[in-house]
């Protein structure tokens, strides 16, 4: 994302917030985000990727497996 499309602080709490509810659901379930997904979260909080990137970033993160 270029520095001209940066995110307003009310989308970076809204993405913040969603962020934090899918890992929060994710521990009640027993899992732990490995390392690179919590970059992969953090560049997406932070609006360094878009939400496509993020999600094809995440895709990617599980193909590896």
């Amino acid at each position: 994302m270029d520095a001209e499309n940066k995110i307003t602080v009310v989308e970076m709490r809204k993405r913040a917030d969603s962020i934090m509810a899918a890992e929060g659901s994710l521990r009640l379930e027993g899992f732990v985000l490995p390392a690179e997904a919590q970059k992969i979260n953090r560049q997406y909080i932070n609006g360094e990727i878009d939400l496509q990137q993020h999600i094809e970033a995440m895709q990617g993160l599980c193909a590896k497996d």
